[in-house]
């Protein structure tokens, strides 16, 4: 096999040799080449020999080896060979990494889609802005086929209604952009200052910003919202309301306020929520306010009270004693107990040094029960705060809208307003707690604007007002704030006197 190998080696560099002018022009040379080949039909050419051959070669100054090669049937060297090999390997290794990168990055576009219609689908259809999820369902979390009943009610009426508005919320903003304020609507009268605390803000952001939300929404969906009450809890025009727990390891919800999405983000909205979290700040040693943890932007952070006086006024809710503290409207002795703290709240607004503050926003859902038997006034959004003119005396202002059926005939009429619009709307939660209903539940908010305006009065039979009993007194301090002039109604310090006054004579008999 290796003489044959030889061999087919001297014979190509014999043929290579005669045909090519440019190797060597000398003529003996050539003729003992040619000679010599015969001799290595009979015997094994020697590697010396075989070396000494190749060495004979002479390459023109003018020519390459690249054109050597190609011009002739030279075979590649080894390296050429490699360099060829390697190049060919490169190109499809680039060829495969550019398919490889198109493939994960089309991955990771499904992956992100994927995630984006997650996250739409569960926003939309989840659990966190149901209308069934209000205050009754965190009064009441126990395991009942009646409330699973209409949670699954809830949870359908409110998918066939997303499914009917899904591209118009999709094509909203997050926000809108801001509102144009109505120049002079709200503004002090000529010769009227304001106090200095009014125009303070105590933002503290960083404890807002260390509640983890992430948590709080796995919790209210893995955990037992009975005992643990971490999730979703209200959501009224303004704000949605979370029960959220600013330590993981405290498990002791606190209640997170943060202004909806439908909302612009503008001076007029930052300042309603700062004059929201001043009252809690300027009130804190008030027994009968909510009181406030941090402040940061359109949100705050409020003590956790779960029952609202709607809850226990409501004859469908049965609280338990431990959640009111005792507080009840089943006795008469318990509803004087109720107004009592209600005008307790309304005058620690009405005479803070430097004031008042009118809530402008009164109604049952706005108190709280807390388990410690104190009902708390709650929700300053809607709050406006009184100057003072040279002589100290407060000026009167104006609101531009006045929505709903609590509201009292001067906001109707668009009249200047004081802190007295308080007490007519005290008259409403008055009537519920004696009554247990509503005083305009039968009539739509424009006939109950048009009645409220004519000074008429909700009537009070006669057995919610039985002579000799509290609820005879009852009857008769609501009737009284439901006068159609703010003069004619009592202050809410004079409410607070006339109650504790019957219940003082009472003791001691």
């Amino acid at each position: 096999m290796i003489k044959n190998l030889l061999r087919r080696n001297l014979k190509q560099s014999s043929s290579l040799h005669d045909s090519d002018d440019a190797w060597d022009s000398d003529p003996s040379e050539s003729a003992s080449d040619s000679s010599g080949d015969d001799s290595y039909d009979s015997e094994i050419a020697s590697p010396l020999h075989l070396k000494s051959s190749f060495m004979r070669r002479r390459i023109p100054e003018r020519t390459t080896t690249k054109d050597v090669i190609r011009g002739s049937s030279i075979p590649p060297t080894r390296g050429a060979r490699r360099r060829r090999v390697w190049v060919s390997r490169g190109k499809d290794c680039a060829l495969l990494l550019g398919c490889f990168a198109t493939y994960v990055l089309c991955f990771s576009i499904l992956l992100w889609l994927a995630a984006l219609c997650y996250i739409y689908v569960r926003n939309t259809f989840g659990p966190y802005d149901r209308p069934d999820h209000r205050h009754k369902s965190m009064a009441r979390r126990g395991p009942t086929s009646v409330h699973n009943r209409q949670k699954d009610a809830g949870i359908l009426g409110h998918v066939s209604n997303s499914i009917a508005h899904t591209w118009n919320e999709m094509t909203k903003p997050i926000h809108p952009p801001p509102r144009k304020r109505i120049k002079g609507s709200e503004e002090l009268a000529e010769g009227c200052v304001r106090p200095q605390w009014q125009e303070r803000a105590f933002p503290n952001c960083n404890e807002m910003h260390e509640i983890d939300l992430l948590s709080t929404l796995i919790r209210s969906e893995t955990g037992d919202t009975a005992t643990d009450g971490i999730g979703f809890l209200d959501s009224g025009l303004w704000r949605s309301v979370w029960a959220v727990d600013p330590r993981p390891v405290m498990r002791t919800p606190v209640v997170l306020k943060m202004m909806k999405q439908k909302h612009a983000v503008d001076e007029r909205n930052f300042d309603r929520h700062r004059r929201d979290a001043l009252v809690m700040e300027q009130l804190t040693s008030s027994p009968n306010v909510v009181d406030i943890y941090s402040y940061c932007g359109n949100s705050v952070l409020t003590e956790f009270i779960p029952v609202p006086l709607d809850a226990l006024i409501s004859a469908e809710e049965k609280i338990d004693a431990a959640e009111s503290g005792g507080l009840s409207r089943d006795t008469p002795d318990g509803r004087l107990r109720l107004a009592l703290d209600v005008a307790r709240g309304m005058k620690a607004l009405h005479e803070i040094p430097g004031g008042p503050i009118i809530h402008a926003d009164i109604q049952p859902r706005q108190f709280l029960v807390s388990s410690s038997g104190v009902l708390k006034v709650n929700d300053f959004n809607r709050c406006r705060f009184m100057g003072q003119d040279a002589r100290g005396i407060p000026c009167k202002l104006m609101i531009p809208s006045a929505p709903g059926k609590a509201r009292s005939p001067e906001e109707y009429e668009g009249e200047q307003l004081d802190e007295k619009l308080d007490i007519y709307s005290i008259a409403n939660v008055y009537f519920e707690i004696l009554t247990g209903v509503n005083p305009w539940r039968t009539k739509t908010a424009d006939e109950t604007q048009r009645l409220v305006k004519q000074g008429v009065k909700p009537l009070i039979r006669d057995e919610f007002r039985k002579p000799g009993t509290s609820d005879e007194l009852l009857a008769d301090l609501t009737l009284k704030a439901y006068s159609l002039s703010p003069n004619d109604r009592p202050s809410a310090a004079q409410l607070v006197d006339a109650i504790e006054s019957y219940l003082n004579e009472k003791r001691i008999e």
